[in-house]
């Protein structure tokens, strides 16, 4: 058993293809429904090894209530016997919630995308504002900028990445048929989060020292609008911790 074979739209929309924040949010939609199939294929999969088990059950009860049928009853006997093996090896159950898991983790990775959509008619600013503002100073507005810079421009390759990752980890799953270890992810998490604000304090502590120079101030003035949203602003900067959220949803990573 493996993850369910790429529709239309996701075989085509490879990671190199997604240029844009949407593109990522529709990929991670187009999988999600990719998996949503998968799990209703697998039910009615289920359902067929049951359908033989009623009708053996049947034809073993009738023997056994009219009499003389000892062979038919027994015949049903070990056909019912060999059906609960196949359906035991295939194993509907635990690969349907593993279909599941991953459809709920694109959902989660597509509800992250939907919240940095703006960011897509905002990359040439934050590169150009970014280059502007350089290495340090221009005051607070700028510190923000500068952070916030690199993962707004490069948020759609970590979206397409993480739908990337969810397939992955649903492989991993389907192969072991082990239930994800959440507690990898939370630690993962907690050390990302640490990383997040040992490098904001060291950006800030680095910038002091050319604050007030005068270009360096106006430019970020100049770009201030970029970080005038704090729904965006936060989304940007619990971008990975996010995702890494999404992915403990299916584990196996």
């Amino acid at each position: 058993m493996v993850p369910p074979a790429p529709s239309a739209f996701s075989n085509t929309a490879k990671q190199s293809q997604v240029t844009t924040v949407t593109l990522a949010m529709d990929l991670a939609k187009a999988r999600k429904d990719d998996y949503d199939a998968a799990a209703d294929m697998i039910a009615l999969g289920a359902q067929a090894y049951d359908i033989p088990l009623i009708g053996a059950g049947i034809a073993g009860v009738n023997a056994a209530a009219f009499g003389g049928r000892e062979k038919l009853a027994k015949r049903a006997a070990v056909f019912a016997t060999g059906v609960l093996a196949t359906r035991s090896y295939y194993d509907p159950k635990k690969k349907h919630e593993i279909m599941l898991d991953a459809a709920s983790a694109l959902t989660c990775v597509r509800r992250t995308a939907f919240k940095l959509t703006a960011v897509d008619g905002q990359i040439a600013q934050w590169k150009a504002a970014q280059v502007a503002l350089g290495a340090g100073g221009g005051g607070e507005i700028a510190d923000t900028i500068r952070r916030l810079a690199p993962i707004a421009i490069y948020a759609h390759l970590e979206l397409s990445s993480a739908v990337t990752d969810v397939d992955t980890a649903a492989r991993k799953r389907l192969f072991s048929g082990d239930a994800p270890n959440l507690s990898g992810f939370a630690q993962i998490y907690r050390s990302q989060v640490i990383k997040l604000n040992e490098e904001t304090t060291q950006n800030g502590v680095a910038a002091n020292a050319a604050r007030n120079t005068p270009a360096v101030a106006r430019a970020g003035e100049d770009y201030k609008h970029l970080v005038a949203d704090p729904n965006l602003n936060n989304a940007l900067t619990s971008l990975s911790t996010d995702l890494l959220a999404c992915q403990s949803i299916i584990g196996g990573t």
